[in-house]
């Protein structure tokens, strides 16, 4: 009897198994949502994005006081889902202070076990009006900075960062990728890499203080014109033409190359 009454457990659980597995194994399709925000930015100062995973595009805005976002949230979801909003992802907007706060939301749903080989996520496109500050956090995804002359404030935990010639102040990290990037007239640039690589093309209208730092790896220049340089196998200082502005560069693991153009 107590044989039976196992028997019967053990079948009883492997049929719950067995439509659970189908379940969380059934066909997933990408579903994509687009939405657009129009926000005025008279009396603020900054705008804060924390992102999850996606890719962030950020480049000037025709507008003087007009910030325009646009966001495509990606899911991945069963077929009879398709119809449906994706109510696991969603963003939050606070502009009750003087700084506008984008927060991005991804909820795992109901289940704890997860087959899924592509990640729910997030994209933004920035239009960032001048004088606008901005901070982004990225944990997986690539940020793309076109010509701003805004402060930025980027961090990247797993991906990478480019940039096309910023003028304003800039400091970027990455801790797991790189930062590829030009730049010409830029103020101060500050680039930290903790596990990956630096490549910059430094432009000849660039002035100023160019310093480089490797723990473990290289340092590589051509095509510059480095006045009062000094170098040693992880660090070199020096500058080009006046000293009123910084390149600064900082890489744990990896290499950094500079190039001028």
């Amino acid at each position: 009897m107590k044989t039976k009454t196992i028997l019967q457990i053990l079948v009883i659980f492997a049929v719950a198994l067995a439509s659970f597995s189908c379940s969380l194994l059934s066909k997933r399709y990408d579903k994509k949502e687009k939405v657009e925000y129009k926000l005025n930015t008279i009396g603020k100062t900054k705008l804060t994005l924390n992102n999850i995973t996606g890719h962030i595009n950020i480049s000037s805005s025709d507008s003087v006081t007009g910030l325009v976002i646009n966001a495509e949230k990606v899911g991945w979801v069963k077929k009879k889902d398709l119809d449906k909003p994706l109510e696991d992802i969603t963003i939050e907007i606070d502009t009750a202070s003087s700084t506008i706060n984008i927060t991005s939301h991804m909820n795992r749903g109901k289940s704890w076990i997860h087959f899924e080989r592509h990640s729910n996520e997030i994209n933004y496109d920035i239009k960032l009006p001048p004088g606008l500050a901005l901070t982004v956090e990225n944990i997986d995804g690539d940020v793309t900075l076109g010509s701003v002359s805004n402060e930025t404030n980027i961090s990247v935990t797993n991906g990478e960062i480019n940039f096309d010639y910023p003028t304003g102040k800039q400091e970027l990290e990455v801790k797991n990728g790189s930062i590829r990037g030009s730049v010409d007239s830029v103020k101060n640039l500050k680039l930290d890499v903790m596990n990956g690589k630096v490549s910059l093309d430094i432009g000849k209208s660039y002035n100023g203080e160019i310093k480089a730092d490797v723990v473990n790896g290289k340092i590589r220049y051509s095509k510059l014109e480095i006045e009062d340089v000094t170098t040693d196998k992880k660090s070199l200082r020096g500058y080009i033409g006046s000293r009123q502005n910084q390149i600064s560069i900082n890489v744990l693991n990896g290499n950094i190359t500079l190039t001028g153009k």
